[in-house]
């Protein structure tokens, strides 16, 4: 892929997984902890103050995604540093997030998720593209939709990156749309993209199933371009984990 530095978390059973691609000659990343359900690490560069990030891919059983938020909520205590979290949390938070009529279960599960993100004091980041993150069905009366992927972020995270945004991008033969996070950090006295032509120096992905063009759900890009376009990071995915 291009990077010189790689990192996986192994999926649980046949779906899932997490890896961290990134260039040690532009970032140090040190691992805090890991587990199927998330991966914590500093990042630390030349031009901005060292930070955490915690790529999630949650469990689709709530009593399993308990054990990520016991997680997080230890971790809201300890870290200080800015704080990003970023993935598919596998659960909405609004019944608005999802398609078709809301359900009392439907409304219990986003109470539940809501009180989740006040208790660890984060913040949504919110995002610019399509509505739902991830979709499934091949005929109307099967169609599913729902906004299960996001960013959030701690109040140091929104005061040190306060320009930073969130895109939904286009699906790419995957049930999920990637999640890109770019990045604005405050150099000397201006605010400054950071951005290169040539290389893409940090990259998380989750890995959500075997498939070769299903792999891409979120993306962490200290960059603005990419080289090539996702789907050609997508054919070079397809060589390292063919498709079964």
């Amino acid at each position: 892929m291009g990077f010189p530095n790689v990192l996986r978390v192994e999926a649980d059973g046949r779906k899932g997984g997490i890896w961290l691609c990134w260039d040690a000659q532009a970032f140090r990343v040190e691992v805090l902890s890991a587990c199927f359900q998330h991966l914590t690490f500093k990042v630390s560069s030349a031009s901005a103050q060292p930070w955490i990030l915690t790529a999630v891919y949650a469990s689709p059983r709530h009593n399993l995604q308990r054990f990520l938020w016991n997680s997080i909520f230890g971790s809201s205590e300890e870290i200080e540093l800015p704080w990003l979290l970023t993935g598919d949390f596998n659960t909405i938070k609004d019944p608005s997030e999802q398609a078709g009529p809301a359900t009392p279960d439907i409304y219990r599960r986003c109470k539940r998720f809501s009180d989740r993100i006040s208790q660890a004091k984060l913040i949504d980041l919110g995002f610019s593209g399509p509505r739902f993150t991830w979709t499934r069905g091949d005929t109307p009366s099967s169609d599913k939709a729902s906004c299960i992927d996001r960013s959030l972020c701690n109040a140091a995270w929104n005061a040190v990156f306060p320009d930073s945004t969130v895109n939904h991008l286009p699906q790419l033969h995957s049930d999920h749309h990637p999640l890109l996070t770019r990045l604005v950090v405050l150099i000397g006295v201006s605010l400054r993209l950071l951005e290169t032509r040539e290389f893409t120096p940090l990259l998380f992905l989750v890995l959500l199933s075997l498939r070769v063009l299903g792999l891409l759900t979120s993306l962490i890009i200290l960059s603005c371009l990419i080289v090539g376009t996702l789907r050609s990071l997508c054919r070079k995915l397809s060589k390292i984990w063919p498709a079964s």
